[in-house]
């Protein structure tokens, strides 16, 4: 195992690059099997952190909850495309 690897770093290949690289397609593989509901409360979570007054959450958490989730909050993210969203 180590060899191989000190073989790859000798031909000029990062195995830590291509461990986040395959880390980074397989978060984005299963995000795509969430719904967007699911992923707008991690969305909300994320950001809460960001902003700066509890009024920007509330807004945002109004906004996603009130408006986009009844409409679009059952569709998977891979199914999302500019047609649905123009609609």
């Amino acid at each position: 195992m180590a060899r191989l690897k000190y073989e790859s770093i000798k031909s000029g290949l990062d195995p830590v690059a291509e461990q986040r690289a395959k880390k980074a397609a397989l978060v984005a593989e299963q995000a795509q099997h969430i719904t967007f509901a699911e992923y707008s409360k991690r969305f909300i979570n994320k950001q809460a952190k960001e902003y700066k007054t509890p009024e920007q959450v509330r807004r945002l958490t109004h906004q996603l909850t009130e408006y986009v989730n009844p409409h679009m909050g059952h569709l998977f993210i891979k199914d999302i495309k500019r047609e649905v969203l123009t609609s």
